[in-house]
């Protein structure tokens, strides 16, 4: 059996070369797309890039760039909703107000409840702009 697969791949080289090629491919777009998924729910770890994410969503009036936007940050809350709220403490209570008003009481993918009910579940949830 071996030899025959050997042989097949001998007469048809181009088959498996190709066919292996393809799954490399398919292989490192999905990594480069969890990777790229996993730095936009964590951009609430590093301050300079959530303050840049909350003025973009704060000053945006492009209903395309806003709902990517929202998207963003409604996974942020699902997803890492501790990283979400700490990173909200720091930047300030107006932001973090306005943040709230904009994407939580309005969000444009996930329901608002839970929304909510991610944020509550985190230790600081206390201290922060969601609990008042």
């Amino acid at each position: 059996m071996l030899k025959r697969l050997s042989a097949l791949g001998a007469a048809f080289p181009f088959l498996f070369a190709s066919t292996a090629n393809a799954f490399t491919q398919t292989d490192h777009q999905t990594l480069m797309l969890q990777k790229q998924y996993l730095n936009q729910i964590n951009q609430c770890a590093a301050p300079a890039s959530f303050s840049r994410l909350v003025n973009s969503a704060l000053r945006s009036a492009n209903p395309e760039q806003k709902a990517q936007l929202a998207m963003t940050i409604e996974e942020m809350i699902l997803q890492n909703p501790a990283c979400f709220v700490e990173a909200s403490i720091k930047i300030g209570k107006s932001k973090c107000e306005m943040i709230e008003a904009m994407y939580i009481q309005e969000p444009h993918f996930y329901p608002r409840e839970n929304l909510k009910q991610s944020l509550a579940s985190t230790k600081l949830y206390a201290q922060s702009c969601f609990a008042s």
